[in-house]
């Protein structure tokens, strides 16, 4: 594990991701779970945001089992905010829901003239999620989970936004690490150890 990417000390990490925002750099951030790791992201923007405006788009799967429960949590802390309306997710294909939700929203800042950061915490839990429906041209091998995380690599790829993936569970590396992964080499490693928080 401390040979894939860099073990950062806590008093470089914001600089690091300070940085990596500027560069519009994808970054697989991995630590322990005594490790509070949304501040040190959110200090990291608030420090950009005085070069850029740049909105954070943050799904948090650590009590979440489903799709359809992301998209519900992101309903609230984005859409209410915004004051915007939109349809409930649909429960038997929440992946679909949540892609299209993310993509509106993406589409929606690009517009307002704004950099997106997509901040989602335990990312890997993205691969075991299995309310998706799973056309035939996409391959009845496929799990929903590497469906959805097919769709996301796409969705990235056209827009103008970063992703910070985070999480303390090794299957996160394997995510973009494996040569058949969707998120194959898409993103930098950063480690931070617990013992330095």
């Amino acid at each position: 594990m401390t040979t894939f990417g860099k073990e950062v000390m806590s008093e470089n990490t914001v600089k690091t991701l300070k940085r990596r925002l500027r560069d519009g750099q994808h970054t697989i951030i991995l630590a322990n779970r005594t490790v509070d790791k949304a501040p040190i992201i959110f200090s990291a923007v608030e420090q950009y945001k005085s070069e850029e405006d740049i909105t954070i788009i943050h799904i948090d799967l650590w009590e979440v089992n489903y799709f359809c429960e992301a998209a519900i949590n992101l309903i609230d802390s984005y859409l209410l905010e915004e004051k915007l309306s939109i349809p409930k997710p649909d429960i038997t294909n929440g992946g679909s829901s949540l892609i299209n939700l993310i993509s509106f929203i993406l589409e929606r800042e690009q517009l307002l003239g704004r950099r997106v950061l997509l901040y989602i915490d335990e990312f890997q839990k993205l691969s075991e999620f299995d309310d998706m429906s799973v056309s035939e041209s996409e391959g009845i091998s496929l799990t929903p989970g590497s469906v959805f995380l097919r769709r996301l690599r796409t969705l990235i790829q056209s827009q103008t936004v970063t992703l910070f993936a985070t999480g303390s569970d090794a299957s996160l590396i394997d995510l973009f690490s494996q040569y058949h992964a969707p998120f194959y080499k898409a993103a930098m490693p950063l480690i931070i150890r617990g013992d330095e928080e």
